[in-house]
């Protein structure tokens, strides 16, 4: 039985929906030069774990995964249980373009391992570049079911967000980055609480 059994229980295969994500290695340049966001060296990956699993199996599954020489060294990562019980897999690196790749590189080996399923979406922090004020964050979340991003903005201390900004944000990038977003905005669901 291989580490990903153990993690997320044995499933069928099913195609890959994370090659897209490459798509915002290249796309964060653009990002910076006409938008003024700037990537944070952090990412993560909510997974939907089996009940049957215990927390300490999976940081040992996800230990020799990372360990295995699959994974850049420079990465650092921890995972993270939210109020709702999902898992998230915190990855940290100073390189943005090779934060992108590791982040493929474990949803392909999820993929690989018939495990589509639990991977529910893959989050991107980045920051307005402001002189020294506390800027609002804008996320970039990746649907692996729909196989699309869309901007996420909270703002204030309460559940709100800047829909106008997040309406924004998707139609200019729809229209010439090579950023896949959802059209449909029912789908750009809120994610409160983000633990980066």
């Amino acid at each position: 039985m291989g580490v990903m059994d153990l993690l997320f229980g044995r499933r069928g295969t099913s195609p890959s929906k994370s090659e897209p994500l490459s798509a915002l290695a290249t796309a964060h340049f653009a990002l910076r030069e006409h938008y003024q966001l700037r990537p944070r060296e952090v990412a993560g990956i909510c997974l939907r774990l089996l009940p049957s699993v215990s927390l300490e199996q999976t940081k040992q599954d996800l230990d020799n995964l990372f360990q295995s020489g699959e994974s850049p060294a420079q990465v650092r990562y921890r995972l993270h249980q939210d109020e709702h019980g999902y898992l998230w897999l915190l990855l940290e690196d100073p390189d943005f373009e090779r934060l992108v790749r590791t982040v493929r590189m474990v949803s392909f080996t999820v993929e690989a391992n018939g495990h589509a399923d639990r991977l529910l979406a893959a989050v991107f922090r980045f920051q307005e570049e402001e002189g020294g004020g506390s800027a609002p964050n804008v996320y970039w979340v990746y649907s692996y079911q729909r196989g699309k991003f869309y901007p996420f903005v909270p703002i204030g201390s309460g559940e709100q967000r800047d829909n106008g900004y997040e309406l924004r944000l998707g139609a200019a990038l729809a229209s010439g980055l090579g950023l896949p977003v959802e059209k449909d905005k029912a789908h750009w669901y809120p994610l409160w609480d983000l633990p980066l």
